[in-house]
């Protein structure tokens, strides 16, 4: 559980990102945004790279990323 607290601390930094649950039993964490940032050709944009940087600089790798809808 400390471990977690490092990552969210980490992520919540980021100014999209709303709250974030970590399943210390599967590994999976789920990061809720604040909104749904569309591009101009109206596809939803995931800030992937800010996301993993903040993933990598708590110590943790990111083995894929799913949108749940």
């Amino acid at each position: 559980p400390s471990c977690a607290v490092g990552l969210k601390k980490g992520l919540m930094k980021l100014p999209f990102i709303k709250s974030i649950h970590v399943n210390y039993n599967t590994g999976v964490t789920l990061i809720y945004e604040v909104d749904n940032r569309i591009d101009h050709k109206g596809i939803r944009k995931h800030d992937e790279a800010r996301i993993t940087k903040a993933i990598k600089n708590s110590g943790y790798e990111v083995h894929k990323f799913k949108e749940n809808k």
